[in-house]
Order: structure tokens, then C-alpha cells, then sequence
């Protein structure tokens, strides 16, 4: 991605800015891996970009609207479910972006519910978000939520999964790339079929499971898995 000087310096006003109020909720370590990175990263492809750095970007607006890839996956789940409903997302990162724009969603209408869990949220504050900042566990209670989502979750996948399935619930989930670079091919794809036998659990004729992928633009071709139960 190549920027120019306006560009540089309006980015450098959003990311003074974001520092400024968020700044100093991050770790030391957190701090200084995003200030030696802060756009030296912009020729990687978004799948190798930390999802720390990515939200950021995102929040001081790097990415215009086709290249957003938040934006690209909120489409993908509007979709396949009801984002108007009470949805908790799972390992939503230190800004959780994802839960910004579902927010910004239900807000527009009045109806809907974003939760989210991540132990190293930043901020206690964030539109109408609940934010929870604790690592997501088996024995968190799902039961009033509708809809479980995962972007990028690392290894909680399978937790997502257990838990949805436990209550009934949808879920939807972004893989992500910690998954693969953990296996070899062989191991990744038993591992991405132990995973889908997981998901139809025990209720595989009232279900329904797709997956699907980002635009190729994203460069990202780890899949969205979703499950949907039939009416």
C-alpha cells in the first residue's frame, strides 16, 4: 500500500489521537511492538498483519470502505444471521472493532445486544458494547445470547464451538491463521474436519453449516464457518 503525504499526515492525527485516549491501556511490551510497527507493516497481506495493528488501522482509517475488512466480514454475517439480535463475540482484541460496527448496526434500529470478551480490552467504554475483560472459559453461561462469533479467535475456536453447541446456539467464525502455522498440511486439514464434525454436534438434522471466504482482495482464504438452525 503506498501513501502519500496527506495521507501520512492525516493518519499520523488519527494515530496521535487514538494513542492519546488508548494509549496508555496497553503493556509496555503491547506499546512498543505497535509503535515499531505502525506503518512499516502496510506491504503484508492482511492475514499476516497482528490483529492488534489491524484494528487500529482500521479505527484511523487506512482502509477506505472496499478495503475494509471488518466491513467485509460484517457483510458476510449479515448474511447468514440476525446481527439485530443479542450476539457475543469471543477473543474480540484489544479494540474490538467487530463489536464497534455490529453496535453501530443495532443502534440505527434500537434492537440488538453486542457483548464481548477479550482480557485485553482497552477500553471500558465503547458505544453500547458490553465490554468484559476476561478470558472467555467453559464455564461462562451463553444462554441469553443468540449468536456466538469469532474473528481471528486464535485457539478458541473450538471452545466457541462446544459452547454454541451445548446451548443451541449460532455461532459464526473467522479462522484464524495461528491455526495453520500450528500444523503441518496433513495435521491442518484432519484438524479442519475434526472441526466440522464438532460443529454439526448433536443436532446435525435441525442445523445447518456453510463456509465460506473473503474476496480474494482481503488475501485472506482461512474460511468463515456458520451455523444456522432452522426455523
Amino acid at each position: 500500500m503506498n501513501l502519500n503525504e496527506n495521507d501520512k499526515i492525516r493518519l499520523d492525527k488519527a494515530y496521535n489521537l487514538f494513542m492519546k485516549k488508548y494509549g496508555n491501556n496497553y503493556t509496555k511490551q503491547q506499546l512498543e511492538y505497535i509503535n515499531s510497527k505502525y506503518l512499516k507493516d502496510l506491504n503484508e497481506q492482511y492475514i499476516d498483519i497482528k490483529n492488534t495493528m489491524l484494528q487500529i488501522y482500521t479505527e484511523i482509517g487506512l482502509f477506505s470502505d472496499d478495503k475494509n475488512i471488518y466491513k467485509a466480514i460484517l457483510e458476510k454475517l449479515k448474511k447468514k444471521h440476525n446481527i439485530y439480535s443479542d450476539i457475543l463475540e469471543v477473543a474480540g482484541g484489544s479494540f474490538p472493532i467487530m463489536s464497534k460496527y455490529i453496535d453501530e448496526e443495532q443502534q440505527k434500529i434500537g434492537k440488538g445486544t453486542i457483548t464481548v470478551y477479550d482480557p485485553q480490552l482497552i477500553t471500558d467504554k465503547l458505544g453500547n458494547i458490553i465490554l468484559i475483560k476476561e478470558e472467555f472459559n467453559e464455564k461462562i453461561n451463553v444462554k441469553n445470547y443468540d449468536l456466538i462469533i469469532g474473528i481471528s479467535p486464535c485457539k478458541t475456536e473450538e471452545l466457541i464451538i462446544k459452547k454454541a453447541n451445548e446451548e443451541k446456539k449460532e455461532f459464526f467464525i473467522l479462522f484464524c491463521s495461528c491455526i495453520r502455522n500450528f500444523y503441518d498440511n496433513a495435521d491442518y486439514e484432519y484438524w479442519c474436519s475434526y472441526i466440522y464434525e464438532l460443529a454439526e454436534g448433536n443436532y446435525p438434522e435441525n442445523s445447518k453449516i456453510t463456509i465460506d471466504y473473503l474476496d480474494n482482495i482481503y488475501n485472506y482464504d482461512l474460511p468463515i464457518m456458520s451455523k444456522v438452525y432452522k426455523k
